[in-house]
This record gives C-alpha cells, sequence and structure tokens, in this order.
C-alpha cells in the first residue's frame, strides 16, 4: 500500500482477505482512526457476506430469486474504470446546484427506485456493486450510517451510487431483503430544505410506506409495504442508528425479532399486505 491513505482498491482487497500482513495492518489502523471509512468498510462486508453465501435466506424464500453478486468475476480493472467514471460524475455533479422542491417531492426519485427494484425481481441491485457503494459513500462524505437490519431477518443484498443530475442531489440506494418476501430500501442523500432536524415524517404513497428523517448532513428515506406496525419500529430503529451512530443493541434486536415472528409475511412483490 502506498501513500497516507488506503485506495479503494487497498479496501477492497482488505475486505477479500489479499493483503499481506503488513499492508493488512496498515489499513486496519487507517479504519481505526476514521470511523466513517470504517463503516464504509463494515458495509461493503456485509454485502459481500450476503452475495457469497448459501444462506436460509436463499433456501426457504418464495418470491426471491438467488442472489446475483454484480462485482464476482469482474477483473479489478473493470472496476476501477467505473469507480473513475463515478468518481467524474460526481465531481461535475458537485457543481449542478440542486433543485429545491417545495412538499415531498424530494421522495419521488427513491419511490421509483424501490419500485423499479421491486419490478425487477431481482435481490440485488444492476449497476450497483461494491465499488460504486465505496464512491457513494465517499461523495456523501458526511459519514453516512447504514443500520444492521439482520436482527428483524433482513438482509443488505445490493447497493448503488446514484449520481447527481438537474432533477435531484447524489444519492445511495441500499436494498435489504427478507426471508419471507419482505423488501426495504434505504435512501441516503443530502437533505432537502426545509426538513426538520432529526423528525421522523411517514408517508402513504400507494402500497407504499416511506418513512424520512434527518440526521446531520443528510436526509434518509426507509421505504416498504412491510406490516405497519413491524415497519414502523424498523424505521425507528434506523432512525436512531443514524443519530447516535451505534448500531441496535440487544434489547433492540430482541424486539425486532418478536415483531417479525409475529408480523404476517410479505405478499409477491412486495405488494401490500392484508389490512395495510
Amino acid at each position: 500500500m502506498n501513500g497516507d491513505r488506503p485506495s479503494w482498491e487497498d479496501l477492497n482487497a482488505y475486505v477479500d482477505g489479499e493483503l499481506s500482513p503488513p499492508d493488512r495492518a496498515e489499513v486496519a489502523a487507517a479504519l481505526a482512526a476514521r470511523p466513517a471509512l470504517a463503516q464504509s468498510v463494515a458495509v461493503l462486508t456485509k454485502l459481500k457476506a450476503a452475495a457469497g453465501e448459501e444462506t436460509e435466506t436463499a433456501a426457504r424464500d418464495d418470491f426471491l430469486p438467488p442472489r446475483r453478486p454484480v462485482w464476482r468475476g469482474q477483473p479489478w480493472s473493470r472496476i476501477a474504470a467505473g469507480l473513475v467514471v463515478a468518481l467524474g460524475i460526481a465531481a461535475a455533479a458537485a457543481l449542478i446546484p440542486w433543485r429545491a422542491e417545495d412538499g415531498d417531492a424530494w421522495l419521488t426519485a427513491p419511490l421509483a427506485a424501490h419500485e423499479a427494484w421491486v419490478a425487477s425481481g431481482n435481490a440485488g441491485l444492476s449497476g450497483g456493486g461494491a465499488g460504486a457503494l465505496l464512491v457513494g459513500l465517499a461523495t456523501l462524505g458526511s459519514g453516512a450510517e447504514i443500520p444492521d437490519l439482520t436482527a428483524a431477518k433482513l438482509v443488505i443484498t445490493g447497493a448503488r451510487f446514484v449520481p447527481a443530475s438537474d432533477e435531484q442531489s447524489p444519492a445511495v440506494h441500499v436494498v435489504y431483503s427478507g426471508t419471507r418476501g419482505c423488501r426495504v430500501t434505504l435512501w441516503i442523500t443530502p437533505p432537502p430544505p426545509g426538513l426538520d432536524a432529526e423528525k421522523l415524517t411517514l408517508h402513504q404513497r400507494g402500497p407504499y410506506r416511506v418513512y424520512g428523517w434527518r440526521a446531520g448532513d443528510l436526509a434518509y428515506v426507509l421505504i416498504s409495504s412491510v406490516h405497519p406496525a413491524r415497519f414502523e419500529l424498523i424505521a425507528h430503529t434506523a432512525r436512531k442508528v443514524t443519530l447516535e451512530r451505534v448500531q441496535p443493541d440487544a434489547e433492540t434486536k430482541t424486539a425486532l425479532r418478536r415483531s417479525r415472528n409475529q408480523s404476517p409475511p410479505c405478499q409477491h412483490k412486495d405488494a401490500p399486505v392484508a389490512g395495510s
């Protein structure tokens, strides 16, 4: 490893266990000193683990096809080239003023992204992957927190970076899949003007319940048709993680497990459950 900071290639090799002991120790020291970078690597590790394992999700899920890890079989040169392009787009996007819109119009992009993901029938996200996630988190640059929802039987199955455009600010799109057909989108982006700091707001858009809140310099959106009571607990848990920058404690994990066990499965293609 050369230079005073780990490169994206170093981080990818670190997660894959491909660094020499001295280089691995150097990267570990850098992560210890930079919590935001450590969080990015933790999420990357979860993504690669989710894509590579034959888990209970793959065995029992009646609704989701087998996971398709987008980075497998991709030579690093191709990933690196994609990173260069994405970084260039992100740098150019930073020069474009984001258009503020009234009301909750800022939810349009994450809703469209969630609907497209559900309609695709895939557990993961096309155009995403490890490199894209690292670029996205680096572009947001405010220490984004990605909640661990495994206690709720929701595992991260994909992530992608969404560059800024004339219509929207840059975003990171993370998706969680459950063992009973449930799907959850987490959208992280700079906050729109007027979004109340830390206030959790609920919106209903067709079959989907949408929670939005602000934590520091970022806004978070959580979207799903999971049973309302269960999804409310998931949203409060995610909000707490982003505000306190600490993953769920033992008590919260117990509550998430209990709520999942007491809730009905999600229907095919994340359709609204009865009574929601």
